[in-house]
């Protein structure tokens, strides 16, 4: 644990914010409070924007609105989108604080308030409060205290949504997106600093796994072996693809009774009916809760106790759980749906340039391969070893039965003898910049 001077001082305060449109942003959150030394004043903060969760959701759900989202994410629509929008959030900033207030006067002697954001929403509102408002701790009289801001990008998308000119920092995961949004801030007086750092995960699911519970995860991908097959199903916030999950789960079981499934999920009316449907399958198991927290939480309390080996998700924040490695808790093989989102495929192009799934052509040449019942090549069994997920097809059908032929053939087995570059999280060399801040 690096030495904290600035951030652990007793009359510092972090205030560790996210967004309610999905599930990332918090689990960011949580994997940077996890890092952070025992007795840090550090908070949790959420607002109750009902817009930003709101085109969250129409925007994953909806085709239509999809396709219309997308468009505004590029080009000349993506900086007319991005003023308007930080535009209207600014306007909004007041909402927030008394709320921000009443975090701040709950804690006494603080001087210093470090907020750290891991979405550009609240971002924007909280860059526009530090510099024009007086902020007041218990017992004191009303003064300007300092203020930073530390804005952390969740997805490898330079998105321009998330150039914040009045912030501190802005945290990127690496110097293509820092390099773009560089590029675009050029047309503003304020510019923050930007600095790269591995994307921060989960210290817990970092830890290494005992001898016998990664040999326990080497037979889970041994196509001989008669170990049942451990595959987390995390619904994502937007419960998006949830029919997806629910074919695949059951053609996987149909080829391969093996196959059991891990769901975690929040409990609401957009999932009750996948999670209804999964609870009477006799190959899975379902972890539901009623609030976001519980759901991230307890999703790497299951992760843990049954040392899963596999997990099915969109190529969102959970992409980046690609960086373990097999011998961690959480180094997982990872095999992606078909992204909904800029973003999404983003951060499958980060996996993709930095060898962690295969390219283009070797992941289309898998597919062919796998339709035609052919054999894997030599050439590209070598490569499986530096390989952390590959991406399942749109076709619930066709990704159960690519599924299968990867572990027959002997590719999950050698994604699990990872000999590629072991990267450590994010987490502690983004405090230490932090830190850097005082």
């Amino acid at each position: 644990m690096p030495e904290l001077k600035y951030l652990t001082s007793p009359d510092t305060l972090i205030v560790l914010t996210f967004a309610k449109a999905g599930l990332g942003h918090l689990r960011v959150a949580f994997a940077l409070m996890g890092g952070l030394p025992r007795g840090t004043n550090a908070v949790l903060f959420s607002s109750r924007d009902e817009l930003t969760v709101g085109l969250h959701r129409i925007s994953s759900t909806n085709p239509v609105i999809r396709e219309v989202a997308e468009a505004f994410q590029r080009g000349i629509l993506e900086d007319v989108f991005t003023t308007v929008y930080t535009r209207v959030l600014r306007r909004r900033a007041k909402d927030i604080l008394p709320q921000v207030e009443a975090i701040i006067g709950a804690q006494k002697g603080i001087k210093k308030v470090i907020f750290v954001s891991t979405h550009f929403g609240l971002a924007h509102q909280i860059s526009l409060l530090k510099e024009r408002l007086p902020l007041r701790s218990s017992g004191s009289p009303e003064r300007r205290m300092e203020a930073r801001l530390v804005v952390v990008v969740t997805d490898d998308s330079p998105q321009h949504a998330w150039y914040v000119p009045q912030a501190d920092l802005v945290i990127v995961p690496s110097e293509v997106t820092k390099r773009e949004l560089l590029r675009y801030g050029k047309h503003f007086e304020a510019r923050p600093r930007i600095e790269v750092v591995d994307y921060p995960l989960s210290l817990e699911l970092g830890h290494e796994l005992k001898r016998s519970k990664f040999k326990y995860k080497l037979k889970q991908a041994d196509p001989k072996s008669r170990t049942k097959v451990k595959v987390s199903l995390p619904v994502s916030g937007a419960a998006v693809g949830l029919g997806f999950y629910a074919q695949l789960a059951v053609s996987l079981h149909e080829l391969e009774p093996r196959f059991g499934f891990y769901i975690t999920s929040r409990d609401s009316a957009y999932t009750k009916p996948f999670l209804d449907q999964m609870r009477k399958a006799e190959y899975s198991k379902v972890y539901s809760y009623k609030y976001d927290r519980e759901v991230v939480t307890n999703y790497n309390k299951m992760i843990q106790k049954n040392t899963i080996a596999y997990e099915v998700t969109k190529p969102s924040e959970q992409t980046f759980k690609a960086l373990y490695s097999p011998r961690q808790r959480g180094g997982v093989i990872m095999l992606f749906a078909s992204p909904v989102g800029r973003q999404e495929y983003d951060n499958l192009w980060y996996l993709a340039r930095n060898g962690l799934i295969p390219g283009k052509e070797d992941q289309e040449m898998l597919w062919r391969l796998s339709v035609s019942g052919g054999h894997i090549t030599k050439s590209l069994l070598k490569k499986a070893r530096n390989w952390r997920g590959v991406r399942l097809l749109s076709s619930p059908q066709k990704s159960a039965q690519f599924v299968y032929w990867l572990m027959q053939e002997g590719v999950f087995l050698e994604m699990m003898k990872f000999s590629g570059e072991k990267r450590s999280s994010g987490v502690l060399a983004l405090w230490k910049l932090v830190d850097s801040l005082g």
